[in-house]
């Protein structure tokens, strides 16, 4: 199984729904959008802000553990 993923990045009030959106209308096969504080609320208390699951740094560096590994799998 191959997962694709399309990451748009860029400040508040970017246009990064508008072009999520207008990717959805032109792609040949059905994509979700979806915002990374979707993804963070969607995972467990315990994998936010760890070393073994996911964390954001002050600089926008994400790092990721072995149970985001896992749970990504």
């Amino acid at each position: 199984m191959t997962t694709a993923v399309i990451v748009l990045n860029g400040g508040s009030s970017s246009g990064k729904s508008g072009i999520a959106r207008c990717l959805q209308a032109v792609l040949p096969d059905p994509w979700l959008a979806l915002g990374t504080d979707t993804l963070v609320d969607a995972m467990p208390a315990a994998m936010r802000a760890s070393d073994t699951g996911i964390e954001f740094a002050p600089d926008g560096e994400v790092t990721v553990g072995p149970e985001f590994r896992t749970l990504e799998a």
